[in-house]
């Protein structure tokens, strides 16, 4: 991103609007706890001005997001009447740029022109795999060559250009995803966001979890396969903005979730995951570390991280290499992703 801070959003959610047909993991109206429908003038700029009225970071860039259903698909007049709205605030200064996100089959050379007219600065594609059979197995209706091709027309505008992509989707075992990851690297977006495949009720999935069709990514394995990725994605300096569905997409009500790898701190498992893998990483190359203290210094901020959720980690590496004690300790000249290590006794 070139933002130094990431912006301020203004959530417009538009469950279901603009999509041709369900996906099958999708349940939007039970994700946005919204009920379809467009929002009147009168409701969004009500909206907009309540976001504006919270205590917030006066240095960060403000933005409208219109999320939830597919933006572009929605009908022209509806696209041109948001944008209208949303444009008022930023000629009158509280807002300073709109975003959206739409299925890659909505883009098209006419409909980028358009939003030249308008102070739109980022595009998130739901692109949810790059593989033709996972997309078809899922319903999306559109291809990965149709997510090639609108990153490509996106960038050609000097769009920011976001991708999301799903884990654990029907037909993937993993392989997938990491082929995924790869060609979504390869699109060089200026972010991404990983959400691990859940099941919602109400969704078409979760009809074949019922029928026993479909059996979701169990949540350790899904946190270390998001794990590789978000690796893969740091190597190509693409930053991850999101890993897992947050309460605040929407998922307040947790009897919307039946089955899969949910986790209200779904990120943070993955921080410590592989925290855990650069640890093992160093122990592994000393010799006679068995009867020994071992001391890991790492950034005040990344200090939850490295010990895991109930100090998971701490635990696994005491007994893995069978340490006598395990100390963290915070030195902020480290990089917030490294550790260093200290073995004493």
């Amino acid at each position: 991103m070139h933002h130094r801070k990431p912006p301020f959003i203004i959530p417009i959610f538009l469950p279901h609007q603009g999509c041709p047909h369900q996906c099958a993991f999708c349940n939007q109206n039970r994700i946005s706890g919204a009920p379809s429908g467009l929002l009147s003038k009168s409701a969004l700029t009500e909206e907009i001005n309540r976001y504006l009225s919270f205590e917030r970071d006066k240095e960060k860039e403000v933005q409208i997001a219109f999320y939830g259903g597919n933006f572009l698909g929605l009908p022209l007049p509806s696209i041109i009447s948001l944008l209208d709205e949303a444009e008022k605030f930023i000629q009158a200064g509280p807002v300073n740029s709109i975003r959206f996100s739409t299925r890659p089959d909505t883009i098209n050379d006419q409909l980028l022109d358009q939003l030249t007219n308008y102070a739109v600065s980022t595009i998130e594609l739901g692109a949810q795999s790059m593989d033709d059979q996972i997309l078809a197995l899922s319903n999306r209706g559109h291809t990965a060559n149709d997510t090639f091709r609108a990153a490509s027309l996106i960038q050609e505008k000097k769009f920011h250009l976001g991708l999301q992509m799903m884990t654990g989707l029907p037909g993937d075992n993993g392989k997938q995803s990491i082929e995924t990851a790869h060609r979504i690297a390869a699109l060089s977006p200026d972010f991404v966001r990983i959400y691990p495949t859940v099941v919602l009720s109400g969704s078409p999935l979760a009809r074949s979890f019922k029928k026993g069709e479909y059996n979701p990514m169990p949540l350790e394995e899904s946190v270390k396969l998001v794990a590789k990725i978000y690796s893969l994605f740091m190597e190509k300096n693409i930053p991850v903005i999101r890993m897992g569905l947050q309460a605040s997409d929407g998922l307040e009500d947790h009897e919307s979730i039946l089955a899969g790898p949910y986790h209200p701190a779904f990120g943070h498992l993955v921080f410590s995951e592989i925290f855990l893998e650069k640890i093992k990483l160093q122990l592994r190359n000393r010799k006679d570390v068995s009867g020994r203290c071992l001391i890991l210094y790492v950034h005040s901020t990344s200090i939850s991280k490295i010990r895991g959720l109930n100090n998971q980690n701490i635990t696994t590496v005491k007994n893995l290499f069978q340490l006598k004690s395990i100390r963290v300790l915070a030195d902020d000249s480290i990089p917030k992703d490294q550790l260093t290590v200290d073995i004493h006794g």
